[in-house]
């Protein structure tokens, strides 16, 4: 039985094939288009199970195909039981197709556990936690840019156009709520009409 073993990154996989004749590992792109001619390659060499290792979320699209697909069976493996059977087996090397290969040689060698996925539920809870995290890791990084800002007196004071400059600073506006600028106001690098506020330093 011939077995793959998929190396999942954010743009590509690097899969390798163990069993009964020698494949070179290829590279697919890691996006829905490529899991079918992904596929088709694997029923090629007759490969019937799959092994690749959990990614975050990148995996997380791949594994959902290629688990509906027929005459496929998939592992997907804790990063942590990667690395402790590469670390067994001397692997001191680490690249994309070491990694996908020794996957390979952990579903040859080791006993096979079929992945069961989350239901639809599980799946929507992770998807809104995981962007309610980023959000909150977006606002304390912007906290933490004013308080920077508003701790040293060096820091020009802005306040939207057409606002007058004793009202509070730092408060954005869509551009076309504004006048265009005068000659004499100065834009902020790199804003555009319909990304930032037009913005003056009050005098």
């Amino acid at each position: 039985m011939n077995i793959a073993g998929i190396d999942v990154g954010a743009r590509e996989l690097v899969v390798a094939i163990a069993g009964k004749e020698s494949v070179k590992p290829r590279s697919f792109t890691n996006q829905h288009e490529s899991f079918v001619e992904l596929l088709r390659w694997l029923r090629e060499y007759q490969v019937k199970r799959v092994v690749l290792e959990a990614t975050g979320v990148y995996h997380l699209d791949l594994a959902l195909y290629l688990h509906n697909a027929k005459g496929i069976e998939l592992m997907v493996l804790n990063p942590r039981a990667a690395r402790h059977f590469a670390e067994a087996c001397l692997t001191r090397t680490k690249t994309d197709c070491i990694d996908a290969s020794s996957l390979a040689e952990f579903g040859l060698r080791m006993p096979f556990e079929p992945w069961q996925p989350p239901n639809d539920a599980i799946l929507a809870l992770r998807a809104c936690s995981r962007r309610l995290a980023a959000l909150t890791r977006q606002r304390t990084r912007a906290k933490n840019q004013l308080h920077a800002l508003r701790s040293t007196d060096s820091t020009p004071r802005f306040h939207p156009r057409g606002c007058a400059a004793e009202h509070q600073p730092a408060r954005l506006s869509m551009a076309n709520n504004f006048d265009p600028p005068s000659a004499n106001k100065i834009d902020p690098p790199g804003a555009t009409k319909n990304q930032l506020s037009r913005l003056c330093f009050s005098r």
